[in-house]
């Protein structure tokens, strides 16, 4: 073996060795493991012990899939919980009891941002806190101190939880201070951002570009009267001044389309007491000639949502989005975006509302046999983590599509599994356990 393939092999080896340490370190330490495991996205590594009645953690596996998978993975400096409720409700927010058919993806921004750290190379450390009982949300926020660049960021996996980035904070303890405000009052300082998800692209994008800039001081303009001045603007005066007649919602999911190819036309900057995204003359052209070409739907045409108020299919917008993905490819014609009302979203064509209504008739409540992945995690039919079971049973979509079909719950569709992919699945996790027993 020649020496520089000696020496790459051995800084592998010591690179493997340390973050070994590193991760037995924090797994020692942690006094929270489901927790823990949801900041890393690893909640397939979860298994629960019946005998014990304690939940364990494959530590190796996740070890070895890391280094296996990841050129650039960089663990927190330290993990802790604290008793405090971050983002707690403010008054006249939404409590249990409001609202409990109401049903939240998981989307693992944990994750993604500790991946987005790993490339920035970043140091940063996590801590999490407690969930109040009178809360909607059944999983809280994290909160992720960025000691190098003096920011901390407020992150939650549900999926329509907003992040929050504190820019100019100094130490971990004036981060919890923030993190123990309301979503209302912690908005109101001027120096937090508010950082909403349309895809993980182009939320990764937005928190780089948030992480990467200092707040330009530069940037106050009032707002300009005059709509062809060469100014930077804001999505919210673009649609004030009537510049773009859209909601800002709208130009801002637009504008997300450029941040890739042109992050210099994006800057952070104060807007009156607040912070906000700025863009810059050039985006602001292209989001005027996009807009200028966009019209209302023709007739037959409808959104997600209005397909939901008007009762044409039994099932909330949500799943309706999910269901509409098998057709894009083969049929990218059904697609379109078209103003709807001050928004411009995508609409479908009557020919994919007629395949949604095909597809949805007849589905009332699952036959006997037919189970949902919370139904076999709930049951402890199956112990290992659900997340687990939901990427196991991935695996045979492919060649047995007919395994999957979505049923009505309660007052929604959601997707079940036949008894044939159930009977696989228990099978499966059956000899796991038996295999980690016998270890």
């Amino acid at each position: 073996m020649e020496f520089q393939e000696l020496r790459t092999q051995l800084e592998k080896e010591n690179i493997k060795m340390n973050f070994k340490k590193k991760f037995e370190d924090l797994l020692r330490n942690c006094s929270d493991l489901n927790k823990f495991a949801e900041i890393l996205n690893a909640e397939e590594y979860l298994t629960f012990i019946k005998s014990a009645k304690v939940w364990r953690f494959d530590a190796k596996s996740f070890i070895n899939n890391v280094l296996k998978n990841r050129e650039v993975f960089s663990l927190p400096e330290d993990v802790t919980f604290v008793n405090d409720t971050f983002l707690p409700p403010g008054e006249g927010e939404m409590i249990k009891g409001e609202g409990e058919s109401i049903k939240k993806e998981i989307i693992p921004r944990t994750k993604y941002l500790i991946d987005l750290l790993s490339e920035m190379n970043l140091k940063y450390e996590v801590i999490g806190g407690v969930v109040s009982p009178q809360m909607l949300r059944s999983r809280g926020y994290y909160l992720f101190f960025l000691p190098t660049i003096n920011k901390a960021v407020l992150v939650n996996n549900f999926e329509y939880e907003a992040t929050r980035v504190i820019h100019n904070c100094k130490s971990k303890d004036e981060a919890i201070e923030f993190s123990g405000k309301n979503k209302k009052d912690l908005d109101a300082f001027p120096n937090v951002e508010f950082v909403s998800y349309n895809s993980q692209e182009s939320w990764a994008a937005q928190m780089q570009s948030s992480l990467d800039q200092v707040v330009f001081e530069k940037l106050k303009p009032e707002f300009i009267n005059d709509s062809s001045s060469e100014v930077w603007q804001t999505a919210s005066s673009l649609m004030k001044m009537h510049i773009i007649n859209i909601s800002s919602r709208s130009i801002k999911k637009a504008a997300e389309s450029f941040r890739t190819e042109h992050p210099d036309w994006f800057k952070l900057g104060m807007a009156g007491p607040h912070m906000a995204e700025y863009y810059s003359p050039q985006l602001i052209d292209e989001l005027k000639k996009l807009f200028s070409e966009k019209t209302s739907a023709p007739e037959g045409w409808l959104t997600a949502k209005k397909i939901y108020k008007l009762h044409i299919i039994k099932s909330d917008a949500r799943n309706i989005k999910k269901v509409v993905e098998s057709y894009r490819q083969e049929h990218p014609e059904w697609f379109k975006h078209y103003t709807s009302g001050p928004c411009f979203t995508e609409h479908y064509s009557p020919e994919l509302i007629q395949e949604l209504i095909k597809y949805f008739s007849g589905r009332e409540f699952a036959p006997e046999g037919w189970r949902t992945n919370s139904d076999l995690y709930h049951s402890k039919d199956i112990t290992i983590h659900n997340y687990r079971v939901k990427n196991k049973a991935e695996e045979y979509r492919r060649e047995h599509p007919e395994w999957f079909h979505y049923y009505l719950a309660k007052t929604v569709y959601t997707e079940y599994y036949s008894p044939e992919l159930v009977k696989v699945l228990i099978e499966w996790a059956d000899s796991l356990s038996r295999n980690k027993k016998r270890k």
